[in-house]
């Protein structure tokens, strides 16, 4: 099964090839924004489980569609403790069209929000020791090396829990360890910035036959003439991300949308060049009785 991780207490032991790898940053298309087309990029994931990363990356890597069109991998880089010879294999075959981002939240998988707030500490009638560090500070401090080891810059899907929304205090940690583009299920903040840090929202699972979701999701929560999405895939081949884009694109055409698929940094790019985030200090939050009290399920 794709829990299955057999071998574990060996691949620990092995010893990586280097101690800094080489990433791709680079955009494949000018940023030259078109208010009359709608950019949107996938996310190509969930790789924050050492099982899954082990089982499917070599089976991905091999597929023939790789390499023909841009795919933003989202892998958990501290799962390089666990199967260090995954991260040897990726870094090697890495084609120009192939980004590694990082996965949920950082180095590991966590609600950002729950830095931040003591809820459960105080349902127990406990207080956070007065001598502890700011947690947000240690997030972003455990993180970052394992950001700058791999060239990563972007993350590729911030799970806020059921508080749907960015915040400037969760961005500005943030942006310490994964300082350009940030994927989010905050839909209630579909594109805001911090400083040069970007946070657009990330529709949850999408699959072959589902363009009519896509494009819903473009002219609903996307709407407003932001011209942006992105879509999170789970366990999905390069030849079934084709698959889905080529639909998607005729879909779109069909309704009048003129829908472009872009790699991460040119999506980046365009995102700054067309001036559509709303800055963090200025956004306007929601409260907390109107957040859904339902956490973003995981397909």
């Amino acid at each position: 099964g794709t829990t299955a991780m057999t071998n574990g207490s060996v691949y620990y032991k092995y010893v990586p090839k280097k101690t800094k790898y080489t990433n791709n940053h680079t955009a494949l298309e000018s940023a030259n924004f078109n208010k009359n087309i709608f950019y949107y990029t996938i996310y190509v994931g969930d790789y924050d489980s050492s099982a899954w990363l082990k089982q499917y990356i070599p089976t991905y890597f091999a597929d023939s569609k790789r390499g023909a069109f841009a795919l933003m991998w989202s892998i958990n880089p501290n799962l390089s403790y666990r199967i260090p010879m995954t991260f040897d294999y990726m870094f090697e075959k890495l084609s120009s069209k192939d980004y590694i981002v990082g996965g949920s939240g950082g180095a590991g998988y966590i609600i950002p929000e729950g830095l931040f707030h003591d809820k459960s500490l105080a349902y127990m009638g406990e207080k956070r020791p007065s001598g502890n560090a700011a947690a947000g500070t240690v997030w972003a401090n455990y993180s970052k090396p394992f950001y700058d080891r791999f060239g990563l810059e972007m993350t590729g899907f911030i799970i806020n829990g059921a508080q749907h929304y960015m915040t400037e205090n969760i961005a500005k940690h943030i942006s310490m360890y994964s300082p350009k583009l940030n994927f989010t299920n905050c839909h209630f903040t579909p594109i805001v910035k911090y400083n040069s840090t970007y946070f657009v929202h990330c529709h949850n699972g999408i699959d072959v036959g589902q363009s009519d979701v896509m494009y819903n999701h473009a002219r609903s929560t996307m709407s407003s003439g932001l011209n942006y999405s992105a879509y999170r895939t789970v366990d999905t081949s390069p030849t079934k991300i084709n698959q889905i884009v080529t639909d998607f694109n005729s879909y779109a055409s069909g309704k009048g949308l003129i829908a472009k698929y872009v790699d991460p940094y040119t999506y980046y790019n365009l995102v700054q060049a067309s001036g559509k985030a709303t800055n963090l200090g200025t956004a306007t939050l929601p409260s907390t009785s109107s957040t859904p009290q339902t956490a973003t399920p995981r397909p």
